[in-house]
């Protein structure tokens, strides 16, 4: 992968604009967090990722394997082609390659306010290793994920019972208490934790 931005490929206005309108477009519109299901639904039918698969295709055949740098008003945009780079992208993170940028960080707060993927360097130095711990990270099976499991399982039957429609905040309090049930390993370092009585 090419280093500095100046030495990308530059992709023409009018590749831009089928980017932007063809591939940036439909997956937000979908939500890149909370998947929104009638757009997903309508997505679907008109085949969105089928036409932005042809649209990055292109643009490969036209520019290359290396990341192709798009001129956004406001912003620069590399568009990433090559498996072997995005291996390079996730390896390199969070230096050189940062995964905390300002779109991740806008979506992800109201979620996850301390998540490691919105972290700053600080703080992800501390939480990743901290998150890992917790999470039995590297293990087959963690050493409660019978008690997880259960209370999943009831959370899930709880949802089930309530009326559609539930708001953000009912879903984040659900996500919480499941989350929560092994007390700190379903908090996240640096964050508040909660936790749920279970007998």
């Amino acid at each position: 992968m090419p280093g500095p931005a100046s030495s990308l490929p530059r992709a023409s206005v009018r590749e831009t604009v089928a980017v932007a309108a063809g591939v940036l477009a439909p997956m937000l519109a979908q939500g890149v967090i909370v998947r929104r299901p009638a757009v997903t639904a309508l997505a679907d039918r008109l085949q969105v990722d089928r036409r932005a698969a042809g649209i990055l295709r292109r643009l490969r055949d036209r520019h290359g394997p290396g990341p192709v740098l798009l001129r956004i008003p406001g912003r620069d945009l590399a568009v990433v082609l090559d498996p072997g780079d995005v291996e390079r992208l996730l390896a390199g993170a969070p230096r050189p390659f940062t995964p905390a940028n300002r779109e991740k960080r806008a979506a992800l707060r109201h979620f996850q306010p301390y998540g490691v993927l919105i972290s700053d360097d600080a703080g992800r130095s501390v939480r990743r290793p901290w998150n890992e711990e917790v999470l039995d990270h590297g293990a087959g099976l963690h050493r409660l994920h019978e008690h997880l499991v259960r209370v999943v399982a009831e959370e899930v039957a709880e949802l089930a019972g309530e009326e559609a429609g539930s708001t953000a905040g009912e879903a984040r309090s659900a996500a919480g208490r499941a989350g929560s049930a092994a007390g700190p390993a379903g908090s996240t370092a640096g964050g508040p934790a909660r936790s749920r009585a279970r007998s």
